[in-house]
């Protein structure tokens, strides 16, 4: 009787460490599923910021802020003035610009600091 007793008790401890190992592998499944559709709705959210900023950028070309801004004029009868008189452009630049490149130093603000 004791040797079947221990062989009983061997494939419980057995299966119980079956169960254990099958609830590990199904939990890591699940965080590796959460992980990608995390992954996705970052991609569609991206995605979407794009589109976007296309759309945003279509509507505020120069020329068509300038044909609303006519528009305005004429219904309102006042004068848009523009707040920047010549174009920007954006230059990325992947140095640090040298002292001499940046311009003036800021003045010093006098009182407490």
């Amino acid at each position: 009787m004791g040797i079947v007793t221990k062989l009983a008790a061997c494939v419980l401890v057995a299966g119980a460490t079956s169960c254990g190992l099958l609830v590990i592998r199904q939990q890591r499944i699940e965080a590796a599923y959460q992980m990608s559709l995390a992954h996705r709705r970052l991609l569609q959210h991206d995605e979407r910021s794009k589109r976007l900023r296309v759309a945003i950028h279509e509507r505020l070309r120069q020329d068509r802020v300038a044909a609303l801004a006519d528009a305005l004029q004429r219904e309102t009868g006042e004068r848009l003035v523009p707040l920047l008189l010549h174009e920007c452009y954006i230059v990325e630049t992947s140095a640090p610009m040298a002292p001499a490149d940046r311009g003036p130093p800021a003045p010093a603000r006098d009182g407490p600091q």
